[in-house]
């Protein structure tokens, strides 16, 4: 029955034109109709096909073929290039079709149709599966949330109905919630008229994140302005807080300049700029949320620098300014540059003692590194007393041993560093070889820009007490298979780098291991020979490993690499 695969029986070249007829033939005949797949390369039942060439479905469902998942998920897929076609289709069902497993989602498409939505108030009423259930409430909620107007109207004409029921089977969503949630400004207005509650809760967690909002802050959180206005004139509290004291400013900031304006121009509206949560979660943090230039720019006008520079409290962010937000977020250079002409210091710390070139670093984002790698340098060359350096580390290992120097391989060979651990969080170094980059070669780049600095201590303990030389050793001996040549380059490239600058190739991590342990276990491929040529003796140009036609050594290029910050 498919139109573009003409090797099926009924689409065949000779019945082409009469294929509904033929299809009425063979079911008069007594062909007997089911579900099975007849064609593995679409994986479609019957009545599935037919939807898709929109040809004898109206007969299957006469015969009382069962609507299954192929046949729901075509009809969702073309729901909105094909209403008719669907509309069709609904008016054509009947509850003998409709399987209980799959009612819920057809009770959903039959909401969204115009036109259909009376239909989707029957197939409510009738369902078996919610005898002890308020069937009204929740077919109200149901349209409330579709936006079905007219069967709004309807249900509310009836008498002894609860227009604030609130219960799983509405998904926790009172009528009002649901009809915000969509911006159904003519439904939410019937509702306001029939004396829907403005403050129950949305008990669910948003895509936000956001935990137990009332219907205005809904409506602000899904950009739906005017029907915000409509709850405001209705006597919506515009400064009420939520539980963890989150204001209307702080979600608007989290939209649209145009919604912050409309907040901040409110004669109702009683707070400032300066209105924090529980957790100090301030306005400018919601701005650099959304990402948007215009929105931060706005914000950041008309707040103090107190605001701008305000710690969060959050147990999970403790510590953490609006800077450290926008680069966890990966915002564009020029966002986070405008963070910094604000009065933001790069060397600020979290209460963890993160860094935003800490948190740079574990973002699998080598522009961003790079950009803070810049703006870092840049504040050490203007602030020299006052600002932190970033790439000299305190350290329980000894220092003549393990900082690189910049002129000769080791400082001082004859003394080995301590295999005591040092804190994991403090390195960027050891961030930088943990982050799972997307594209390998991106950890090197970043490798390289860091490790052109001088002082860095190259010998910080995970907490797996391993050196990053033994970090990136393990990880190529991990690497054994075919498709691996681009990590195998990265992880050659960045052995030799380290140990260029001084890596100390003795150091041992928690069980006793060093770096040669970890490549003699697996030396079976000529990755780990090159390896171990890097380890053992001096070392070698950074290895840029192509795939080689025969397995031996000779056949690895060697090319030295620069990357410019």
């Amino acid at each position: 029955m498919l139109d573009r695969d003409h090797s099926l029986y009924i689409d065949h070249p000779r019945v082409n034109d009469n294929k509904y007829k033929v299809l009425e033939c063979l079911l008069k005949s007594g062909l007997v109709v089911n579900n099975v797949r007849i064609d593995p390369r679409w994986d479609w039942s019957p009545l599935a096909m037919a939807v898709h060439v929109d040809c004898g479905w109206d007969l299957l469902l006469k015969e009382g073929v069962i609507i299954d998942d192929t046949c729901m998920e075509r009809l969702e897929n073309i729901c909105h290039e094909e209403g008719n076609l669907v509309r069709r289709f609904i008016d054509a069902a009947t509850e003998n079709n409709i399987s209980i497993d799959i009612k819920p989602r057809f009770i959903k498409l039959v909401l969204r149709q115009e036109g259909t939505s009376h239909r989707g108030l029957e197939l409510l009423s009738e369902s078996n599966d919610m005898d002890d259930l308020p069937r009204r409430e929740v077919a109200l909620q149901k349209a409330s949330l579709f936006g079905q107007t007219q069967i709004v109207k309807d249900i509310l004409s009836e008498e002894d109905l609860d227009v604030n029921f609130c219960a799983p089977e509405t998904d926790y969503l009172t009528t009002i919630n649901s009809a915000s949630t969509n911006g159904h400004i003519d439904v939410v207005r019937i509702l306001i008229d029939h004396g829907a509650a403005l403050e129950v809760h949305d008990s669910r967690s948003n895509p936000k994140g956001i935990h137990q909002l009332a219907t205005f802050m809904i409506a602000l959180v899904k950009g739906h302005m005017e029907v915000a206005m409509l709850l405001e004139a209705a006597g919506a509290d515009i400064n009420k807080l939520v539980d963890c004291g989150t204001s209307a400013l702080h979600y608007t900031a989290m939209c649209s300049v145009t919604m912050v304006e409309y907040i901040l121009n409110s004669p109702k509206f009683h707070q400032t700029v300066s209105v924090r949560s529980l957790d100090n979660f301030t306005v400018p943090i919601a701005a650099v949320m959304l990402g948007d230039m215009d929105n931060i720019k706005y914000v950041l006008k008309r707040s103090n620098l107190s605001d701008i520079l305000a710690r969060c409290t959050n147990s999970e962010r403790s510590g953490y300014t609006a800077l450290h937000f926008a680069v966890s977020y990966n915002l564009p250079r020029i966002l986070i540059e405008t963070l910094i002409q604000s009065g933001f210091e790069v060397s600020l710390e979290t209460d963890s003692r993160f860094t935003p070139l800490h948190i740079a670093a574990a973002c699998d984002n080598i522009e961003l590194f790079r950009a803070m790698m810049w703006f870092t340098e840049r504040e050490l060359l203007l602030n020299p007393s006052s600002a932190r350096n970033l790439f000299q580390y305190t350290s329980i290992v000894n220092h003549a041993a393990c900082i690189q120097d910049t002129v000769s391989k080791w400082s001082s060979p004859s003394i080995h560093p301590l295999d005591h651990p040092t804190e994991p969080r403090l390195s960027v170094l050891l961030y930088i070889i943990h982050e799972r980059w997307s594209y390998p070669q991106q950890m090197f780049q970043a490798l390289q820009m860091f490790l052109s600095r001088p002082g860095i201590n190259l010998e910080p303990k995970d907490a797996e007490g391993r050196s990053p030389l033994v970090i990136l050793c393990q990880e190529l001996a991990k690497s054994d298979k075919p498709d691996q040549w681009d990590n195998w380059t990265t992880l050659h490239n960045s052995i030799n780098l380290l140990i260029r600058r001084g890596a100390d190739v003795l150091s041992q991590d928690a069980r006793g291991n060093t770096a040669l342990h970890y490549m003699c276990e697996v030396a079976f491929l000529p990755h780990h020979f090159g390896a171990l040529l890097i380890l053992l003796y001096e070392p070698t140009p950074i290895l840029l490993c192509f795939k080689p036609n025969n397995h031996s050594i000779e056949s690895y290029r060697y090319k030295i690499l620069n990357a410019k910050l």
